[in-house]
């Protein structure tokens, strides 16, 4: 069995801050595609997003189970007030 490398905090928040990029980065296709693409293209897109906030709710769980960050904000935005 392979051990697993511990990351740190600051790789934690890097990773979160990845995930965020890539949610938005699949948003911003969806904008410039809708109308331009058939609407099944932009559905396979908005599938790669869910399945992105499935895998980011994973790499939570991760994080927490391992000593990383114990708050949410690492991987989903900090609400506006």
């Amino acid at each position: 069995m392979t051990r697993k490398r511990v990351l740190t905090e600051d790789e934690w928040r890097d990773i979160g801050r990845k995930t965020l990029e890539l949610e938005e980065g699949l948003l911003d296709l969806t904008r410039a595609l809708s109308g331009a693409v058939p609407v099944a293209v932009v559905g396979r897109i908005l599938r790669l997003r869910d399945n992105l906030f499935s895998v980011r709710g994973k790499l939570e769980d991760e994080m927490f189970k391992r000593g990383g960050p114990q708050y949410i904000h690492v991987f989903y935005r900090k609400p506006s007030r």
